[in-house]
């Protein structure tokens, strides 16, 4: 899913496209699927898609301007969009809903069928924004469980521009957490896939909880539906090599997404990402102890398609690297 949009300037300045980046921008270089950079007489601009797939494209873009400007953003399709500043003051006009002051850890989710958005930068400096765009099927996943998605689903479906929320809403710790990992993730290949898939799902759910309060409504699983997501736990637990997506995993017993992800944590006291990430990682310890397979055989048996992705987990989740973890028969 690719965001088509083309951003101008208001004060008729050309961009350019460059792979020169400033050390300002590089400063804001993080691992992302593509990137486009562009210069013009007030500034730079970059653009960096962290993740995407058919449900959703994620997109971290800093803009760094010398003095005051509008940039104007057009894209050709209907667009269902996550924004929330993260770096400076974000006063930004979308056509139809009007003007919105984002402070930084501020966000709003809005749908509008050919978006037109207007950024005002006061004072110069570096601005930095998170966007999720998704398709409104994504909703799908939810409204059972937040009956106020119910009539903004509506208005969508009628084309009509709406925002989920009146005003820009402060993000809680919970979903700046999720927006960190997501931003600073370093698995790469189809792992990098599964966590994109988790933490937008994780997103999301922070989203529509805090627009909802305390309307939300329950999981409840039946006997069956447990016994299912019971029984993925043990193929998850069989088959460390292979990566399944949380959509892979929905279709395969019948479970709405939304309701497999939160069941599966009711039942196991752990996400499905982290589930298989602690699984792989258990695996791959005794492996280091009790075998010579290289670094190399375990981390493709383990699931990762690269020696530096499985490196760095396995770090991350034991605090040594598997080299040191096998030479110094750590227990």
């Amino acid at each position: 899913m690719i965001m088509l949009c083309k951003v101008t300037s208001s004060s008729g300045m050309p961009f350019r496209y460059t792979e020169n980046i400033s050390a300002e921008l590089l400063h804001h270089q993080i691992v992302s699927q593509r990137r486009s950079a562009m210069n013009y007489n007030n500034g730079e601009l970059l653009f960096q898609c962290i993740a995407e797939s058919n449900d959703y494209a994620v997109w971290y873009n800093v803009f760094s301007l010398e003095k005051d400007d509008m940039l104007e953003s057009h894209c050709d399709t209907p667009k269902l969009v996550f924004r929330i500043a993260l770096d400076n003051l974000l006063n930004v006009e979308v056509k139809e809903l009007g003007q919105f002051v984002l402070s930084p850890g501020q966000f709003l989710l809005f749908y509008h069928p050919y978006p037109e958005s207007t950024f005002r930068f006061g004072d110069g400096g570096i601005y930095a924004t998170l966007d999720i765009a998704m398709p409104i099927e994504y909703l799908n996943h939810f409204v059972a469980y937040y009956p106020v998605l119910k009539e903004f689903i509506g208005k969508i479906n009628g084309s009509t521009p709406v925002s989920l929320t009146s005003a820009p809403v402060d993000a809680p710790m919970t979903l700046l957490d999720c927006i960190d990992k997501l931003l600073h993730c370093n698995y790469m290949g189809s792992l990098r896939g599964m966590y994109a898939d988790a933490r937008v799902m994780d997103i999301m759910t922070e989203v529509f909880t805090i627009a909802h309060g305390s309307n939300r409504s329950e999981i409840s699983l039946t006997h069956e539906e447990r016994q299912r997501i019971m029984a993925l736990k043990d193929l998850l637990a069989e088959n460390l090599d292979t990566h399944y997506t949380i959509k892979d995993l929905s279709r395969m017993i019948y479970i709405n997404e939304y309701k497999l992800k939160k069941g599966f944590q009711l039942l196991t006291g752990s996400s499905i990402f982290d589930y298989q990430l602690s699984r792989r990682i258990q695996v791959a310890q005794q492996w280091l102890r009790e075998t010579e397979l290289s670094l190399e055989e375990i981390a493709t048996a383990t699931g990762y398609q690269y020696l530096s992705s499985f490196i760095a987990a396995f770090k991350q989740r034991v605090g040594i690297t598997p080299a040191a973890y096998r030479k110094n028969g750590v227990l």
